[in-house]
């Protein structure tokens, strides 16, 4: 506080009133930026995992597709079999 602003708050009692409104806004604003800060920290923590495997493996240059595997074992319905196979077990547990 500047000694004009102290002063002023000393002589002025609807102005200390004005001081203290904003300083406890500044603080519920405070805790809530606060509280927030927590959650998306926790977010962050549950989502590190998932961001590294995307990041090592999805998007990693040696990662193949399942119709180049496929195409190099010789095999066209490799991803047509898998997604029958993933469906139908899917459907088992409905």
């Amino acid at each position: 506080m500047t000694q004009s602003t102290l002063e002023q708050a000393l002589t002025s009692p609807d102005f200390l009133i004005q001081l203290a409104i904003k300083l406890k806004e500044e603080q519920t604003k405070s805790a809530m930026l606060e509280e927030k800060n927590l959650i998306l920290e926790e977010q962050n923590r549950v989502a590190a995992p998932k961001v590294e495997y995307h990041d090592t493996v999805l998007m990693s240059a040696d990662t193949s597709t399942t119709n180049q595997i496929a195409k190099e074992l010789g095999i066209s319905a490799v991803r047509k079999a898998l997604f029958v196979s993933v469906a139908a077990k899917r459907r088992a547990f409905l």
